[in-house]
Formats: C-alpha cells, sequence, structure tokens
C-alpha cells in the first residue's frame, strides 16, 4: 500500500494530492494557479520521514561574502528573510513564491 499526502498552500488556488512519502526523493508539482511546489521526503533520525515544501526559487550565495536577503512583494511590501552565509543556500519560503523582486546585499558587519 502506498502513503501518500495532500499539501494545501495557503493563498495558492487547489491543492497538490497524491504526494508519495514511503520513497525518498525530490518531486515537483503544478498548482491550479500554474505556480510550482517542491516536496522533498528525507529519512530522518530513528528512521522517520521527514517532509519540507518548499518553493521552486532556490537562492544560492556562490560569493566569500554574508548576504543579506530580502523580498519585495507585489504590494511593495519588503521582507527580509535572513542572512545567508558563502556557500550556503536555502529555498525561499511558499508563502513567498509570488514575490516581485529578491533584493541581495552584502552584510556591513561581515
Amino acid at each position: 500500500e502506498l502513503h501518500c499526502i495532500s499539501v494545501v498552500v495557503e493563498g495558492a488556488a487547489g491543492s497538490v494530492t497524491g504526494v508519495p512519502v514511503d520513497s525518498v526523493g525530490v518531486h515537483m508539482f503544478a498548482l491550479d494557479d500554474g505556480q510550482a511546489l517542491i516536496v522533498e521526503v528525507t529519512t530522518g533520525e530513528g528512521g522517520g520521514k521527514v517532509i519540507a515544501v518548499q518553493s521552486v526559487v532556490k537562492l544560492c550565495n556562490h560569493t566569500d561574502l554574508t548576504m543579506e536577503i530580502a523580498v519585495v512583494t507585489r504590494q511593495g511590501n519588503p521582507v527580509w528573510l535572513e542572512t545567508l552565509a558563502p556557500a550556503k543556500h536555502f529555498c525561499l519560503p511558499t508563502h513567498l513564491r509570488e514575490c516581485y523582486a529578491v533584493l541581495v546585499r552584502p552584510v556591513e558587519d561581515a
């Protein structure tokens, strides 16, 4: 028997159904509004499954500087997310997947 989950993203049209959680891997799904979503299934400590729901926007720092990342929404509101160390990456949170722009600048104290 295959174990699956459904994922509903707040503010998105529709949901993603049939997300398999039995096998480790990365799966990409389309939402009804045309946006995409990544679901990554990994094995955690003790053998349990860890399910990460991510947007398809991945930010990677390929510089030698710590960078500050900000998102400007369609409404023009800046949302500071976090700092990003050299050689690190993260996916933009799913609720910001429709952002207007991503602003990047070096952290002054670094």
